[in-house]
Formats: structure tokens, C-alpha cells, sequence
């Protein structure tokens, strides 16, 4: 699953959704070599990498990787740096996209499963914040998760 930008880009959404992930990608880091270092960029750009990197093409020989473990290396290196930095990610967008990554991958790397967490304790007057994550772990049916969610005191 490729992240969705719309909100943020509509033809960035276009590409992705056309599996044009390298032109997906050139578009995203041309912004970002021109200043642009919003949280949503930053996770679409991640997820771009690792999504480019990842994809099977069919050829004569049977399905081979296009996998460049440079642009690989580089795309691990990003996710490090967004889900170590201070302070955190608190923009909801780029915690989904970062998510669905994931999610996608079937990855249970703590530090990505904790991205709410910390993004509401970073932002603890936050209710946007907070109703956000409570919707999210509720359409994902996770309801465990939800009970956990403590909306602000005032």
C-alpha cells in the first residue's frame, strides 16, 4: 500500500496511485531540495523509497527485485531519523502515511507502532491530536488500543 498525499498534493496522489513510484519519488525530493521539510513530505518521501526500492518487476527469468540497496540504505536511514528525532512527528497525516507503510510491510517495529504515543505526548492539550488517534485505533477496530487514548484535561 503506497501513502496517499491528496490533502497535501493531488498530483503526487495521481502518480502514486499509478504506481509511478520513481517519478512519485523525483517529484518529492525536487520539494524537498527546494525547502519543503513538512512532516508529510518527509514520511511520504520514507515510504516512496522503501516502496521504489521493493517493487517486483516480471521479466523473461521470472520476477526479479529492482532493489538498490544504496536507495534502500538511505530509505532506512530516514525512518530512523523521523521516528528518532525531537521533537516528534505531530502532524496526523504523516503519522498515517507512515502507518499504512507499515502496516503494508507487515512490520511491528515498536518505535512505529508508538508514533501516536508519542506525538500525544509531545502535544498533550491537543484534542485534535488525541481524537484523531482514538478514530484511527477505532476503524481499525482496534478497541484495546482506543480504551488507551486519554482525551485532554482541561
Amino acid at each position: 500500500m503506497a501513502p496517499r498525499v491528496a490533502a497535501y498534493d493531488s498530483h503526487l496522489d495521481e502518480l502514486i496511485q499509478r504506481k509511478e513510484y520513481k517519478i512519485a519519488l523525483s517529484l518529492i525530493e525536487k520539494k524537498i531540495k527546494k525547502g519543503d521539510k513538512s512532516d508529510i513530505l518527509q514520511a511520504s518521501h520514507n515510504t516512496m523509497l522503501q516502496t521504489e526500492t521493493n517493487v517486483l518487476t516480471m521479466d523473461n527469468t521470472g520476477l526479479q527485485s529492482n532493489a538498490d540497496p544504496a536507495r534502500r540504505n538511505q530509505g532506512e536511514k530516514e525512518l530512523n531519523a523521523l521516528l528518532n528525532r525531537s521533537p516528534p512527528i505531530k502532524s496526523t497525516r504523516a503519522i498515517q502515511i507512515l502507518q499504512a507503510f507499515a502496516e503494508s510491510r507487515h512490520d511491528h517495529n515498536p518505535r512505529l507502532q508508538s508514533l501516536w504515543a508519542q506525538a500525544v505526548q509531545a502535544s498533550p492539550q491537543d484534542e485534535a491530536l488525541h481524537k484523531e488517534w482514538f478514530e484511527t485505533k477505532f476503524a481499525a477496530r482496534d478497541f484495546r488500543g482506543a480504551q488507551k487514548v486519554r482525551l485532554p484535561t482541561e
